[in-house]
Order: structure tokens, then C-alpha cells, then sequence
């Protein structure tokens, strides 16, 4: 197939890609284990307010901005490295098609989430330290909807953490077109279907125009309207600390287990250093037992962090996924998900005071077994809450949103 119609097929998918307040419980929640203390329920260890005005502005890269913002169809800064290529009749067709698709997912998407999220999160989500995304891959675009001012994202997948593309390199080897065409038809899917397909990802984020999750990372960003100010790729070492590398290699199968990347942002003001680490791992139980790194970082997690799961494929469900699910039960003061996050029944409920939004039925037809009665139930006995989007497998979607007690609270 020729670039130009490689480039067709991407910017026709990209095109067609398609109230009540917490109660004072969930503000406590915020108080206590959103804003990076050290228990869920300690005292704080950071109040959570603006730097003052006396603090530095944050520098963000030049050239790193321009490179996310170009590869999310966005202009990069006049006369920097990109300018040339930005100008070009190719990239012009693609950047109006990204727009008007991001416009679109605005519209009839991005908007619902974010109205939702500031009705009905806890009060203090602009101060979380931490937002933990489990089974992630490189979607930090979803999360940000709900937490778009966390201090520390952290993310991970099975795929490699990859490197920093150079546009200007990588589109002479395949061509302007199908290079950005690689960028559209993977935007197209996540604005359309709100999730990653794990077995597309597997070959598509080994290609000279994308490899691994960096790339999408700084797209997101960009679209997010951050400025990138530094990119580090690392390796856990023991105690799961990062061990931070020069370069940025392509790992060969189980390699790339236990490396990552960490990107430093900052928003369009330029006074909050925000921090987003991925990292790949098989995070299987029998994965971790053979990957200490990782298994320490997982115990690094901050105790009071908010955890996001979306499009998990049930994994933690399963017997053999324990170790995150515990990680999750035992680290998060607030979790946000759907049915295909953490079982229903893994809720303690003299610990978690439970929300249910939308509408639970049954998993599409390749998750049936995963069925869960108690949540079926859960939903028809009333006092569930609207959910106006659509997010995750099933056309009618759920959302779950767990605050975990503080000692001696009971539920209203």
C-alpha cells in the first residue's frame, strides 16, 4: 500500500472516532489521604496548597514540546527544528483532522467526564499527590480527565517504555505520511473505544514510527496543553528505586520488564513540576516473584494515593494477580473503576464506603465468565447514580467509586 493511502486510511479513522455534591465524608478523604501523607488517615505531610509566588518558573524543553506537539497535530514553536516539517501540506492535512477529531471527543466526551469528576470526586483533587493507574499501557489521556492536577502519575503495562521520537529521522525512513498516519490511526482508537486493544499494541509500538509508549505519553500531553520539561529513561534496581540511563535501548522480549520512563511537565503557567512514571511489567504474581525491582518499587506507592483502573481486562479478578490487587487494597484511600478492576466482593465493607454509577449487567461476551452476582445485586437494590459517558468494554457503562473509612466511621 502507498504512503498516501496509508495516510487516507489513518486520517479517515481519526476522523470518525468517535449532580451531586460528596458528602463530608469524601471531603475528610481528600484532607486525609490525598495529599501525600503517609498514612490514609496520618497527619499531612503537605498541605497541598500552590507553591508560593516566590517559587521558579518551571522550564519546560523547547525542543521536547515540539516534538510531542507535533505528533499530536499541534504547531511546534516558530522557527525550531520541526517548523519546516510543520508547514508541509501533509502535516497540515493531518493536524486539521486531529483537531477537529479532538474537538469532536471534547464535545461529546471530555466534557461529561470532567463535570463529573468535580461533581462527584472528593473535594481536594487538585491537591492528590499520587494517581495510581494499574494496566494502563500509555493512556494517560483518560486519566488526566478525572485528576488533571495530580503531582505524580504512575502508569504501567506490558509494553516497553521506548524513547523520544525524532520526527525529522523517522518520517525520512517511511515517509511523512504513513509516519503520521502510525499517530492518527492509534489516536482514532482510543478517542473511539476509550481503551487500548492489548494484542494491536504488541506490534504496533515496535515499528521505526512508534516504538514503545513514549511517543503516545507525549502526544496525550501535549493534547493535555503540558509542556514537557525533561524525559529519563530508567531501570528498577533493588528497593525500587529508578536507576536512571543514558539512552533509551530497544529491549528484546522480557527485557524491557522493570525498565521504564519518567517524564517531568509542567502546565501552560509553568509553576507546578508534575511527574509521570510508566513503567513495563509483568505484573502477574509469578511475574513479580522473578522481578524484585519491581516488586519493591509496588511497596513505594504512596499510602493515601488515588487509584484509577479503566479497561483492565479482569486480571485482578484472578487468584494469580494478588500481589497489585493487594497493593491497590492496602495503598489507595480512594479507587475509581469499572467492573473490570478489582471484584466486588474483594471490598471489605466494614473498610470501604462504596458509590455505584451507570448501569451493571453483564461483561461483553469475551469476559462472560466474569460475571459477578453480588454486584448485579448490589446495582438493583437502588441508590445507584448516573453516569452521562460512556467509558471501558460495554456500551452502557460503570464506575465504582470506593472512599476507604477512617477508623470508627461508619456509613451514612
Amino acid at each position: 500500500m502507498n504512503t498516501g493511502k496509508l495516510l487516507t486510511l489513518g486520517l479517515i479513522l481519526l476522523t470518525c472516532c468517535g449532580a451531586c455534591r460528596p458528602k463530608s465524608g469524601l471531603k475528610e478523604a481528600a484532607e486525609a489521604g490525598l495529599r501525600g501523607v503517609e498514612s490514609v488517615f496520618g497527619s499531612k505531610a503537605d498541605s497541598g496548597s500552590e507553591e508560593p509566588a516566590s517559587q521558579p518558573e518551571v522550564q519546560p524543553d523547547r525542543d521536547l514540546t515540539d516534538v510531542a506537539r507535533f505528533i499530536a497535530g499541534m504547531a511546534p514553536s516558530e522557527g525550531g527544528r520541526l517548523d519546516s516539517l510543520a508547514h508541509t501540506d501533509t502535516w497540515k492535512r493531518y493536524a486539521a483532522h486531529a483537531d477537529s477529531a479532538w474537538t469532536r471527543h471534547r464535545r461529546e466526551q471530555a466534557d461529561s467526564i470532567r463535570q463529573w469528576a468535580r461533581n462527584e470526586l472528593p473535594q481536594g483533587t487538585d491537591t492528590i499527590a499520587t494517581v495510581f493507574y494499574p494496566f494502563s499501557g500509555p493512556d494517560y489521556f483518560n486519566v488526566s480527565l478525572y485528576f488533571p492536577n495530580a503531582r505524580n502519575y504512575i502508569l504501567f503495562g506490558m509494553e516497553a517504555p521506548g524513547r523520544v521520537p525524532d520526527p525529522r529521522t523517522d518520517a525520512r525512513q517511511v515517509g511523512l505520511s504513513q509516519y503520521l498516519a502510525a499517530y492518527g490511526q492509534e489516536v482514532s482508537g482510543i478517542l473511539r473505544l476509550s481503551f487500548f486493544q492489548t494484542k494491536l499494541m504488541a506490534t504496533r509500538y515496535e515499528t521505526q514510527e512508534m516504538y514503545g509508549v513514549t511517543p503516545l505519553l507525549l502526544l496525550f500531553l501535549a493534547r493535555a496543553d503540558k509542556e514537557i520539561v525533561r524525559v529519563r529513561p530508567f531501570a528498577f534496581t533493588d528497593g525500587g528505586r529508578k536507576h536512571y540511563l543514558d539512552s533509551a535501548p530497544r529491549y528484546r522480549g522480557d527485557e524491557k520488564y522493570g525498565k521504564g520512563v519518567e517524564i517531568e511537565f509542567t502546565d501552560r503557567d509553568h509553576r507546578t513540576l508534575r511527574t509521570l512514571t510508566y513503567f513495563s511489567a509483568n505484573i502477574a504474581d509469578g511475574g513479580l516473584s522473578v522481578n524484585k525491582p519491581t516488586r519493591d518499587f509496588l511497596t513505594t506507592i504512596d499510602s493515601g494515593c488515588v487509584t484509577y483502573v479503566k479497561s483492565a481486562t479482569y486480571l485482578m479478578h484472578k487468584a494469580y494477580f494478588s500481589t497489585i490487587r493487594n497493593t491497590v487494597l492496602s495503598k489507595a484511600s480512594v479507587i475509581l473503576q469499572d467492573d473490570s478492576g478489582i471484584k466486588f466482593s474483594f471490598f471489605d465493607p466494614s473498610r470501604w464506603d462504596i458509590r455505584l454509577y451507570g448501569m451493571y449487567d453483564h461483561p461483553i461476551a469475551l469476559f462472560g465468565n466474569h460475571f459477578e452476582p453480588d454486584l448485579y445485586a448490589a446495582y438493583r437494590r437502588g441508590a445507584v447514580r448516573p453516569l452521562p459517558f460512556r467509558r471501558g468494554y460495554n456500551s452502557q457503562s460503570n464506575q465504582l467509586l470506593a472512599r476507604r473509612l477512617r477508623p470508627g466511621e461508619t456509613k451514612n
